[in-house]
């Protein structure tokens, strides 16, 4: 796995909405599930980044499913 972009998973999860809806919606779950925002920070997730880590991005999958 490489690291990937919010935009691009956002993307993958709303392939029908534009970029940035499909992206706000994506921040919109992970800030919203409190358990897996706090294990992305442990991770080293800072809200600024603009790319999901390998480990990152497993834990996503992890808490919604690939999409």
């Amino acid at each position: 796995m490489t690291f990937v972009s919010k935009t691009e998973l956002a993307q993958r999860y709303f392939p029908n909405v534009a970029d940035r809806s499909a992206l706000n919606k994506l921040m919109s779950l992970i800030t919203s599930d409190t358990p897996l925002l706090h294990s992305l920070i442990e991770l080293g997730y800072r809200k600024e980044q603009r790319y999901f880590s390998p480990a990152q991005l497993s834990l996503i999958f992890q808490r919604f499913g690939e999409p």
